[in-house]
Formats: structure tokens, sequence, C-alpha cells
């Protein structure tokens, strides 16, 4: 008769089980693709405001500076400058909040 003698495995285990190289392979190339399009947006963080509607949005605009309830108001009813957008002039103001006009 033959004894079964448990043998030790190497795997990479994670919560979900354990990564085949299929997975590591996917998450390789979800690496690279981040990497890159992060260096490629890099130069972006050191730019300025610009001519085309930063100023008539942003720059001169009180009601994207906080999350007041009229400004809240103002940003779910308004259609300033064109379309509607509510979740940008949300971002804007958790943009001012944080890092102010110069953000």
């Amino acid at each position: 008769m033959k004894s079964h003698t448990p043998r030790a495995e190497l795997s990479l285990g994670t919560a979900a089980g354990s990564l085949s190289d299929g997975s590591v392979t996917r998450m390789a190339v979800a690496t690279l693709i981040a990497v890159f399009s992060f260096a490629a947006f890099l130069p972006a963080l050191s730019n300025e405001f610009v001519n085309w509607d930063d100023y008539e949005n942003l720059v001169g605009n009180p009601r994207c500076r906080g999350l007041a309830w009229s400004q809240l108001h103002w940003m779910f009813t308004t259609f300033h400058m064109g379309p509607y957008h509510p979740l940008s002039w949300l971002s804007y103001a958790f943009d001012y909040l944080i890092w102010g006009k110069n953000g």
C-alpha cells in the first residue's frame, strides 16, 4: 500500500487564491499602462491656466469655490457656458477647498 506524503507547494498566494501566469501577465500589462500614462501626463502638473475658458469657469467664478448649499444648488442646476456637468463643478469645488486658487 502506498502512503500519501503531502508535498510542499510554492504558490503566489492571495486572498482570492493563487495567481496564474495569465493574471500575472495582466497585472504587469496594467501596471505598465498606468506607469506610461502617468509619465505622459506628468508635464501637465506644472501647467498654468489657459485663456480658453478657465477664467470664466474657475478664476472669475466664485460659485465653484466651496460646498455651501447655495453653491451646490448652482452646481446642480446651471448650464454655465454650455453643458450640464455638476460632477465637474463638484471636482472644481473640492480642488479649490484643498489647494485654493493655485491648485
